[in-house]
């Protein structure tokens, strides 16, 4: 029996930034600094959501890299669209298999956001956020979609010095669990990450990427 559900956030409830990546090196923006500056694998974006270096040294790194439209590229990023999934992806690859109490019949269109089945959701089960993410986008996604609230725990890179699939996160996260991991479902959009969970005892979920991230 699934007790406690772990959802990764960006690529899970909401949008990675591919997209808006590529909307600025369209814009003309020089694609090895876009890179640099807000890939979660870009070195000042990377070392900022590992919390080795303050928001502001992260910021004025960017500034260096865009000393004119930084803050354009900073908040236009960290803006984030809520994610949908086929109303057959949530019920034969997430629901079913489980054994969720989830009603889709609420929901008329095929498309359904993860985020509007958190309310329903945190009242059945212990809800954790898992993410490697950066603090100032996560605070500002929550001003605008409340999103936090569903959470029991939330585990974040920027407060561990370490960002997934590293053993330091996931230990956080098992320490974290009400229970044992085989009564734990972790959902994540990476490979690599839903590995290392199913060696450490979780049931996962894999979600396809979605259009606003190909």
């Amino acid at each position: 029996m699934i007790r406690t559900i772990v959802f990764d956030l960006n690529g899970v409830i909401f949008s990675t930034g591919h997209q808006i990546r590529q909307r600025l090196i369209s814009e003309g923006f020089d694609s090895q600094k876009i890179y640099d500056a807000i890939h979660p694998h870009g070195i000042w974006a990377k070392k900022y959501i590992s919390g080795d270096i303050s928001y502001e040294r992260y910021e004025q790194e960017v500034q260096i890299l865009f000393p004119k439209e930084f803050r354009y590229v900073l908040s236009l990023y960290m803006h984030r669209h809520p994610l949908t999934f086929s109303r057959d992806f949530l019920l034969h690859q997430f629901i079913e298999p489980y054994q969720l109490e989830v009603n889709l019949s609420v929901y008329s269109q095929d498309q359904i956001e993860m985020l509007s089945l958190l309310p329903d959701l945190a009242k059945k089960y212990t809800l954790i956020l898992f993410s490697g993410n950066m603090r100032e986008g996560v605070m500002m996604l929550d001003q605008e979609f409340h999103y936090l609230q569903y959470f029991t725990s939330q585990i974040f890179s920027y407060d561990y010095g370490a960002d997934k699939p590293s053993r330091k996160m996931f230990e956080a996260l098992i320490s974290s669990l009400p229970n044992s991991t085989n009564e734990s479902l972790y959902i994540d959009d990476r490979d690599k990450n839903i590995e290392i969970g199913k060696s450490y005892g979780f049931h996962t979920v894999l979600v396809p990427p979605s259009p606003l991230d190909r």
